[in-house]
Formats: structure tokens, sequence, C-alpha cells
């Protein structure tokens, strides 16, 4: 039987997870972007391929990581509402 009304600690649950890849997404951006400087490459193709990362993958995986932290901070307000309702 479905039940209307949101289970709070399984949401408070999957909040803590989405916010942990968030936070994941953050740091991967820093460690990818660290380790295409670090390459021991050098020449033509190698600024090119640094370029072309650097003009593109971090904005990338920067708006990914807003959207997942979007996506929490939703969930976030939601639980507040449910709470809310469901203290009244």
């Amino acid at each position: 039987m479905a039940v209307d009304g949101m289970d709070v600690h399984g949401a408070q649950v999957a909040l803590g997870r989405i916010s942990g890849q968030a936070g994941a997404l953050s740091n991967a951006v820093r460690s990818l972007s660290g380790a295409i400087h670090a390459l021991e490459w050098t020449g033509p193709d190698r600024d090119h391929f640094v370029a072309e990362f650097d003009s593109r993958s971090p904005n990338l995986l920067r708006a990914a990581q807003a959207q997942v932290a979007n996506t929490a901070n939703q969930l976030e307000n939601e639980i507040r509402r449910q709470q809310a309702a469901s203290d009244h």
C-alpha cells in the first residue's frame, strides 16, 4: 500500500550521499586539472591538449558539480517542508 509523504530518514540518508557526491566532483575537478597540468610532456601537442582541457573540461565538471549541489539543496528544502508539515 502506497503512503503519501516522505520517508524523512531515507531522504536524509540520500541527501548525505548526494552532498558527498557533489564534494567528490569538486575534488575530481581539482585532481584532474592537477594531473593534466603535471604531465611530463612538452611541445605543441601537449600545449594543445592542455588548452583543450582547460577550455572545456573544468567548466563541464563544475557545471555537473553545481547541478548535484543544487539537487542536494532542493532535497534539503523538501525535507524541511515535509518536517514542518508533519509538525502541524
